[in-house]
């Protein structure tokens, strides 16, 4: 029982679980709620669990050296000692040929996806960026939208305009999330060389970063109006008016703690958002 919740960890549970989140949210909206449980939903949900699980496991491997130097992540199951680096590459790896297996036989789109969410979350981003360039967060962006972009796809047999407009939404809200979560925890950033915006600059052009990207998701989350009614963009305005309060404060006084308040709003903000539109 300890090891299964340690492996369970190991994939990163609550990124696994907003991930999933979005996936079926994209679904229902462009099924217009009409469920489907057929071959290939079900192989789509599998092929979405084990890999966003897998491609996570996989991450916490391959970063376990700066993982057990960050205060954020020494509790991780592999530089906490729960976890066998060993075990944990061959876990990881079974989950990702699982999922690869699953989105092949679920159809050629959704396999072309899940490799361009691997491709980018493993490869571009975790193995070649993260350590080597300040744009590091631009390769991860794709592994961000591709949930977004395959929900859809099962929902509406295509993606639309407005299914890949929603999969920009989810991109810019990656940027400032990641980002305010950067800024929050620099000094570990700084300590094991990643060179990650905005933890590596001065808190001057930090507040320029944090601004600019809030900036924009919000600009695309109204966007996304055109598509439902007054309801969504009366609701997304609310909610948008808190977190431009959150990134005042924030550009007053550019610290740790109130990047992290926007940090911790930003999921919230995402759900939401997505729910009034679901919903509108």
């Amino acid at each position: 029982m300890e090891l299964a919740r340690n492996l369970w960890y190991l994939c990163k549970p609550r990124v696994l679980l907003a991930i999933a989140s979005l996936a079926v949210i994209a679904y229902l909206k462009a099924s217009r709620f009409q469920v489907l449980l057929n071959y290939e939903v079900l192989m789509s949900t599998v092929a979405l669990f084990c890999g966003v699980g897998g491609a996570n496991a996989l991450n916490n491997y391959i970063d376990r050296d700066i993982d057990v130097l960050m205060a954020r992540t020494m509790r991780r199951p592999i530089p906490s000692g729960k976890i066998k680096p060993k075990l944990a590459l061959s876990f990881s790896l079974s989950l990702i040929l699982t999922s690869l297996i699953a989105a092949y036989s679920a159809g050629i789109v959704t396999f072309s996806l899940l490799i361009l969410g691997l491709l980018s979350y493993i490869v571009a981003y975790t193995i070649i960026a993260k350590r080597k360039t300040t744009l590091n967060i631009v390769t991860v962006l794709p592994s961000i939208a591709c949930p977004i972009w395959g929900g859809w796809w099962i929902g509406k047999g295509m993606l639309n305009f407005e299914g890949f407009m929603l999969g920009l939404v989810i991109m810019s809200w990656g940027v400032l999330h990641l980002w305010a979560l950067s800024f929050a925890f620099s000094k570990d950033y700084v300590r094991v060389n990643v060179p990650m915006l905005p933890a590596i600059v001065s808190r001057s052009k930090a507040k320029w970063h944090i601004t600019i990207s809030s900036t924009i998701l919000i600009i695309l989350a109204l966007t996304m109006s055109i598509y439902v009614s007054l309801a969504y963009t009366l609701s997304v305005s609310i909610l948008s008016m808190a977190m431009l309060y959150l990134v005042a404060k924030f550009i007053i006084m550019p610290t740790p703690r109130k990047a992290w308040l926007i940090y911790k709003y930003t999921s919230p903000y995402i759900l939401l958002v997505l729910l009034v539109y679901l919903f509108s």
